[in-house]
């Protein structure tokens, strides 16, 4: 699982971007509810964001995940998480 202090650690970053990419892609592991899937359901953020102290409702996540979500099938892929992680 990942640490609140390592997920921080990722969002905050500015290093170099081949060792951004692959903490992202650790973090993306984190919120996939089915390990190896490449897609984050609003279930799977919200059980991530319960273990990170957010009591988050599953349609508080959906509407987070519908910010990012390109393709409208109401999940994230890694590019729609590396865009979200990537905002400023």
């Amino acid at each position: 699982m990942l640490a609140f202090e390592d997920f921080v650690r990722i969002v905050e970053r500015k290093g170099g971007e081949e060792e951004e990419r692959e903490d992202l892609r650790r973090a993306f592991g984190a919120f996939e509810a089915v390990k190896g899937s490449g897609r984050i359901t609003p279930r799977g953020l919200q059980r991530v964001l319960s273990q990170l102290g957010d009591e988050a409702s599953v349609a508080e996540c959906e509407a987070m995940i519908r910010a990012y979500d390109d393709d409208g099938d109401g999940e994230l892929d890694f590019h729609d998480f590396h865009r979200m992680m990537s905002q400023d």
